[in-house]
């Protein structure tokens, strides 16, 4: 059974290693060709790809205005993973079969092949995998999404901070509608943010001015975070994977883990003759979920937000955060609260 496919960031590199029938294909000359992550990932990640750990994360202080709480746990609820260096790992397994400098133009139907047209290569497959990030050019051969993207831009820093703890900025002049971060690395820190609007570049400095006075600036990189979720992920022998199918989190923007679920579903799917929609049900339920979610927070102003904070920080919810909160599942929290009215007239109150 042949398998191309398209795109060779993180989950089609995973599809690679699973499935020694297929071929990838990716427009740039080297994997990991755009920097764009931050690396932060739950232990879910770590336990099932086993990557190199720069840091431990024991929570996170959340801030806007002059207000902040700290989110914590006594254990390690998030790891700052060499997301590069993962990948390159997965990409040395398979090299023979990935095509770099290969950007696919055409994919069409041929009897009961698919023929892959690009720039330097024509071949056919039987069924295709896309794989080809946010701005994919191809999710349309399964469901013509219309979902937004947010605009990323984050620094590799030097400047001392707690590297037991990430930093989450919720004031509306770093992002419209999301927020900005702190993260800490082994030696550096990445600071940044996604916004819905543009000016990422005056708002990274702003927050590094305000912030990290002093700092020293190595690196400045950006790229698209997808917000949505899954709805339908198989037609005909073609499959959505990674952020081309929308399997991240909207309310995180984190796709390792969903992103590596789904190219498991695509395998178990295609060698066992199973419907992938139907095996994907209950993660694309899951990232509704936290769609919705963020659909909410995004809409709420920052004196609401701001408000609320200082409401937590005063009447003792953070004990509840703190023993029930998931960063990888938010809404989790959310349902404890709804079962729990008298613990949400403390929110409201």
């Amino acid at each position: 059974m042949s398998v191309g496919v398209i795109g060779g960031g993180f989950s089609g590199l995973y599809y690679g290693n699973l499935d020694s029938n297929s071929i990838i294909y990716e427009e740039h000359p080297s994997v990991y060709f755009n920097e764009h992550c931050t690396g932060l990932v739950t232990y879910d990640v770590v336990n099932k790809f086993k990557p190199v750990v720069f840091n431990e994360i024991y929570g996170a202080y959340i801030n806007i205005r002059d207000t902040g709480i700290l989110v914590k746990k006594d254990y390690p609820v998030a790891f700052v993973i060499d997301r590069k260096k993962l990948e390159e790992n997965m990409y040395q397994k398979i090299e023979s079969r990935v095509h770099l400098n290969n950007r696919i133009k055409k994919i069409y139907r041929n009897n009961k092949k698919y023929v892959i047209e690009g720039e330097r290569i024509k071949s056919e497959h039987e069924k295709i995998i896309i794989a080809d990030g946010p701005r994919s050019s191809f999710r349309n051969l399964v469901y013509d999404y219309k979902f937004k993207n947010l605009t990323a831009i984050q620094a590799e820093i030097e400047y001392e901070i707690e590297k037991e703890y990430v930093t989450i900025y919720l004031d509306e002049i770093y992002s419209k509608g999301f927020f900005a971060w702190a993260v800490p690395r082994k030696y550096d820190v990445l600071v940044g943010l996604a916004t819905y609007d543009g000016n990422v570049k005056n708002r990274l400095f702003n927050l590094i001015n305000r912030k990290f006075p002093n700092a020293k600036l190595n690196k400045i990189y950006g790229g698209l975070i997808p917000i949505g979720y899954p709805i339908k992920v198989e037609k005909s022998n073609i499959y959505l994977t990674g952020d081309a199918g929308y399997f991240n989190k909207a309310t995180s923007g984190g796709g390792l883990y969903y992103g590596g679920i789904s190219a498991e579903l695509i395998y178990k799917s295609i060698n066992e003759n199973r419907n992938y929609d139907e095996l994907a049900k209950p993660y694309k339920r899951e990232l509704m979920y936290d769609y919705y979610i963020h659909r909410i927070y995004s809409n709420i102003g920052e004196n609401i937000k701001y408000k609320f904070l200082k409401k937590i920080s005063n009447n003792g919810i953070i004990d509840y955060i703190n023993k029930y909160g998931d960063i990888d599942r938010p809404f989790l929290l959310l349902k404890y609260l709804l079962y729990n009215p008298e613990i949400m007239i403390k929110f409201i109150f």
